[in-house]
């Protein structure tokens, strides 16, 4: 009978057009639930809570391995932002104070300009651990791994039967928004891990820590604050706690004081002004947007699927702690009116803002669930809507690019004729294979002054056109300027003479 529900419910949504279920994919879906909460209600089974923790936890770290090796094979890993951060977190391993040449005007940026990031000294530790920039690589997938471990520690401190807590693991640490952010190659996801920890010793009823860990996040981005200001009234709403107004207080005067007093210090050469992304609608977004509220609801009604996403992964928590909806809403316009196509839809790395209030609304909605079919039944469907929205997520599991060994090889050869502590400018999406003891560039005019020109015709270059800085350096060869010592099809690497 516990079956019933669910599956009537889901066969109301296969047929529904307001979101684009698949029948068979809904069958094969609940099929798996179905299997999965027998396999784990069996006395003798051996799928444990602890067990499925170790189950999950080797998973994601066996797959984080094999992706960042086959997104290093193809050519992927090098985004610009991955390159980029990398090679901030090697200058202030190195001395040089959060310099940047990747973002903002200068080759000397300062990137606390573009982004107030501290918190990214956490990930230097990591540099050391590899010749190339793969440290940086190495520090995220072991925030990620932090972050389920603290998903377990908290799902085993919580009063709830074992199999609940089988089932919430899986939500948790298992549903796409998780995935896309903790295999985006960005730094946003230590946001998740700081929530869950604070939220860990918040169980603990070590309010101090949980204060200390949530002070500590504002360090990590600027634009965090607004986020944890929303996060704390959550929590708040919960527990009338002072301490969670004077955290937003501070909060709120932090964000103000680092992006007007403390940014402009270092600069302007790599700042941006993140509100333009907004003043499309109005020189004053938030005024025009309390004059003409019908636009809020046409928004939210057209970005309807994917709030509908959220609601399906974190059914449970919508269901015992609905007053997060209210919270949420904030972020989700704040989203929904911005430009930023990916921003626009929470794509990639974007879900950071919005992934820990929801999770955290999640654990506390299973400790206030009742032990009764019904609530076994919410989760089942929980469970059963977190695979079914995997099976529709193209972008998972995020390893579809194929290796390109030949380019390797001849990468590889390329940068065996380069000397330690010298400057190349090079294609981004090379950056990942160079070593940490040059002063990597990204390639563009500015930079074709470098120790070394390392250039890739088959790299994606969306910021400049390659077959011209390829026209560019024959000049100076013709000039004698530069000496070319390595060129295979389209890989050229000259040398300053």
């Amino acid at each position: 009978m516990i079956f019933i529900p669910a599956f009537l419910f889901l066969l109301i949504l296969s047929i529904s057009p307001f979101f684009a279920f698949k029948f068979n994919s809904v069958l094969k879906l609940l099929s798996y639930s179905v299997f999965l909460t027998i396999f784990i209600k069996r006395k003798d089974s051996f799928l444990s809570f602890k067990n499925t923790a170790y189950f999950v936890f080797f998973a994601f770290f066996i797959h984080a391995i094999f992706s960042l090796l086959g997104h290093l094979d193809s050519f992927f890993l090098g985004d610009f932002d991955y390159t980029a951060i990398s090679e901030i977190i090697n200058n202030i391993s190195k001395g040089k104070f959060f310099i940047t040449s990747h973002y903002g005007k200068l080759a000397d940026s300062n990137y606390l300009s573009h982004h107030f990031t501290p918190l990214l000294c956490l990930f230097i530790p990591f540099s050391f651990l590899s010749s190339i920039h793969l440290g940086y690589a190495y520090g995220l997938i072991f925030y990620m791994m932090l972050s389920i471990l603290l998903i377990y520690k908290i799902l085993s401190m919580l009063e709830i039967p074992e199999n609940f807590k089988i089932y919430s693991l899986f939500i948790l640490a298992c549903n796409p928004f998780f995935y896309r952010l903790n295999f985006s190659y960005h730094f946003e996801l230590f946001f998740l891990t700081l929530i869950l920890l604070s939220y860990y010793f918040h169980i603990q009823k070590k309010y101090f820590w949980e204060s200390t860990i949530l002070l500590l996040s504002l360090l990590l981005k600027e634009d965090l604050a607004i986020y944890i200001s929303i996060y704390l009234l959550f929590m708040f709403s919960f527990e009338k706690r002072k301490f969670y107004i004077v955290l937003v207080l501070i909060s709120i005067f932090y964000y103000f004081i680092v992006r007007y007093k403390i940014q402009p210090l270092f600069g302007d050469s790599a700042r941006e002004d993140w509100f333009e992304s907004w003043r499309y609608l109005s020189p004053n977004p938030v005024q025009f947007l309390f004059q003409n509220p019908n636009i809020i609801f046409e928004k939210i009604f057209s970005k309807s699927e994917v709030i509908l996403s959220f609601l399906l992964v974190f059914l449970l928590g919508f269901f015992y702690s609905k007053r997060v909806l209210f919270f949420i809403l904030p972020i989700l316009l704040v989203h929904f009116f911005s430009e930023r196509i990916w921003y626009n839809s929470f794509n990639n790395y974007y879900c950071y803002t919005i992934l820990p209030i929801l999770s955290v609304s999640f654990l506390i909605g299973i400790q206030r669930m009742r032990k009764s079919i019904f609530s076994e039944t919410i989760l089942i469907l929980n469970l059963g809507f977190v695979f079914f929205l995997f099976t529709l997520d193209q972008s998972i599991p995020n390893m579809k690019l194929e290796p390109k060994p030949i380019r390797q090889t001849k990468l590889l050869q390329a940068l065996k004729l380069i000397e330690e502590h010298k400057s190349i400018s090079a294609s981004y999406d090379l950056g990942a294979f160079l070593s940490r003891e040059n002063f990597l560039y990204p390639i563009k005019f500015t930079n074709l002054d470098k120790d070394y020109i390392l250039l890739d015709l088959n790299s994606l270059s969306p910021f400049v056109n390659l077959t011209e800085i390829l026209q560019s350096m024959h000049q100076k060869e013709r000039d004698l300027e530069y000496m070319r010592i390595y060129t295979s099809e389209s890989l050229f690497l000259w040398v300053k003479i």
